[in-house]
């Protein structure tokens, strides 16, 4: 009887197990670089809203990536600074980095805390890079 106890709660469990062969969903890393020089940025000042702002063409952001993925973008100054990064100055002014998407674009913003446009990155480039993650299914 104790056997047969055994083998039944042993034939039980075993019959409540599924068996999965592999996963049915991939994340996968797409990693961009994207540098803007002076000339690639423009300026916003209607009403309320004064930034300057500089977009980069990348087909790897679908609508499927905005809608279900992933973008992580960085301001790189020798280090990967995550976005939205405050840029602080000696005199208590300071700059936010931050950045918009919209199908196949990312849209890099810079404004300032005061009430007038930020000044424009003249000579300078900015080095920024941008992780797209998005899922596969198999």
């Amino acid at each position: 009887m104790k056997k047969f106890l055994l083998f039944a709660v042993v034939a039980l469990s075993l019959s409540a197990c599924t068996f999965n062969d592999g996963p049915d969903e991939y994340l996968v890393s797409e990693t961009y670089y994207v540098t803007l020089a002076s000339g690639d940025w423009r300026a916003q000042n209607e009403g309320d809203d004064f930034y300057i702002y500089a977009s980069a063409y990348l087909p790897a952001i679908s609508a499927d990536v905005i809608d279900h993925g992933t973008v992580l973008a960085y301001y790189l100054t020798g280090y990967d600074n995550l976005l939205p990064y405050v840029r602080l100055y000696e005199s208590g002014y300071f700059e936010v980095i931050s950045y918009d998407l919209e199908e196949e674009y990312i849209t890099f913003k810079i404004e300032g805390n005061d009430v007038e446009l930020p000044a424009m990155p003249v000579g300078a480039l900015m080095d920024f890079k941008v992780v797209v993650l998005r899922t596969i299914y198999n």
